[in-house]
């Protein structure tokens, strides 16, 4: 049941993107290359007084060109990779339906650091894939800055970011309890098993957000990189529920 529910979404994603490679980039070819050209020579001429004002000109009337090609393709790829990292996953766990889910289990303490780390880091290859290939299809006008300046600022966030997570996974690993099962939960709630609930759906809160988001841009890995640690939040807030002296249940 859940594997098909899964597959017709991927489906779904990859008509999508079937669709979006029979669309043309804009709707008027020459109109674009015009107003590229006429662009370049205002900007040149004008000697960067007005660059704030053309470039906006610009922006306005490109909009008015552009068709939702790379729309259809970032969505349609964003959900079929998703999806299908999904599909994978219940495969693999044989998972057939919601009832299977209860038994997933987590990994053990050691486990979660060695995966979380490499994935972590593995956004700084991605982002150098998602700003290339997007030059590539031309998503950035003439006059933009170099991607090196995005990619090069966005290393640095995530090499700090690392910094973080680091301590964050030696505190919230600390006294927990593994292997468990994840979804596992209190049969009753006291103060402190309903402050990690409240804490770690937060956390599930924001990594949908950032998800969301990963999949309307096509940020492919990225996608990935959320669903693990998607998987990671869930084992990390099962392990402390675990350690905690209430009664447990699935």
């Amino acid at each position: 049941m859940i594997r098909s529910f899964i597959a017709l979404i991927f489906l779904i994603g990859m008509g999508l993107v079937l669709y979006s490679l029979r669309l043309p980039y804009y709707t008027n070819s020459t109109a674009k290359e015009k107003l590229e050209s006429t662009t370049n020579d205002q900007i040149i001429s004008s000697g960067g007084k007005s660059y704030d004002k053309i470039k906006a000109k610009y922006y306005s009337e490109i909009e008015k060109l552009r068709t939702k090609k790379t729309w259809y393709f970032d969505l349609g790829s964003g959900i079929s990779i998703s999806m299908g990292c999904i599909l994978l996953f219940l495969i693999i766990d044989n998972i057939k339906n919601f009832k299977d889910l209860l038994r997933i289990k987590s990994f053990n303490k050691a486990s979660i650091f060695f995966i979380a780390i490499p994935m972590w880091l593995l956004m700084i290859p991605g982002m150098v894939w998602y700003y290339t290939f997007r030059g590539e299809r031309g998503d950035y006008p003439m006059f933009a800055d170099s991607i090196a300046i995005p990619i090069m600022y966005g290393s640095i966030t995530i090499l700090i970011g690392l910094i973080v997570l680091i301590p964050f996974l030696v505190i919230t690993t600390w006294k927990s309890t593994f292997p468990t099962y994840i979804f596992i939960k209190p049969e009753r709630y006291n103060t402190k098993a309903t402050v990690t609930e409240a804490f770690w759906g937060l956390l599930l809160l924001l990594n949908l957000c950032c998800f969301v988001c990963f999949v309307l841009g096509g940020d492919h890995v990225s996608i990935i990189v959320n669903l693990v640690f998607t998987y990671l939040i869930l084992v990390l807030r099962a392990g402390q529920i675990n350690s905690y002296k209430v009664p447990t249940s699935l």
